[in-house]
């Protein structure tokens, strides 16, 4: 284990059942790194997956400033990893690729999926507290037989051209705005919602709404319950 109040720089090659505890930021900062059970911690920044070609597996993020763990590059990726935060998103991703991770937040939301490369898989994108949401698609970003729950809010918000598809919604708020998946941009490439199980909590609230005209979209055979 270590700790260090400035940046803590994790340069090349493998590293298992490492805990780095820092101030500033955690920053991976070459292709060659493999990380195995690892735990990082940053109490006043972020941990960031920053070169392309990082793998990671089974490892936890943690801030108590900014997101648990941003990755970066499209050709990162994060296995059973789980990305967790009491200020900001539990995951950023802006590109790569995510494998049955978990992301989590007591201030934001669970996973956000930033950039056009960026991907899910079997991933659980969750919000306790309930104040956003438990996925947030932007750009051509995707998500494959994810599950989103949020206590505060709705599970879902695609802005311009996310694909959510094969997934668990649920929004626990009991509330008219607690929808299941909301659509709030799109351009010409389209977003696509379909195949999935939506579940919301108040009957005045929607399975999916989009809260912009447009043909641009695809949306079919998901199921709807408690609306």
């Amino acid at each position: 284990s270590s700790a260090t109040s400035g940046v803590g720089i994790l340069y090349q090659g493998v590293m298992r059942d490492v805990q780095v505890y820092s101030y500033g930021m955690n920053r991976v900062n070459d292709n060659t790194c493999r990380l195995y059970n690892c735990h990082f911690y940053s109490s006043n920044e972020r941990n960031y997956i920053l070169s392309g070609g990082v793998k990671c597996y089974d490892c936890v993020f943690e801030s108590d400033a900014n997101y648990g763990v941003h990755v970066g590059n499209n050709d990162n990726e994060l296995h059973n990893c789980i990305g967790r935060s009491s200020a900001s998103g539990g995951i950023y991703c802006l590109s790569g690729n995510l494998y049955n991770c978990t992301g989590t937040s007591t201030a934001s939301l669970g996973i956000q999926l930033a950039g056009a490369d960026a991907k899910a898989y079997n991933c659980v994108g969750g919000s306790p507290s309930g104040s956003i949401y438990g996925f947030y698609l932007s750009s051509t970003s995707k998500a494959f037989n994810c599950t989103a729950i949020s206590s505060g809010s709705y599970a879902v918000r695609i802005h311009t051209d996310g694909t959510f598809k094969n997934g668990t919604v649920i929004s626990e708020w009991n509330d008219a705005g607690g929808h299941g998946i909301v659509v709030s941009t799109t351009t010409s490439a389209g977003f696509e919602v379909t195949d999935n199980a939506i579940e919301v909590a108040n009957a005045s609230a929607n399975g999916l709404k989009a809260t912009v005209a447009s043909s641009y979209g695809k949306w079919a055979n998901n199921t709807f319950k408690g609306m």
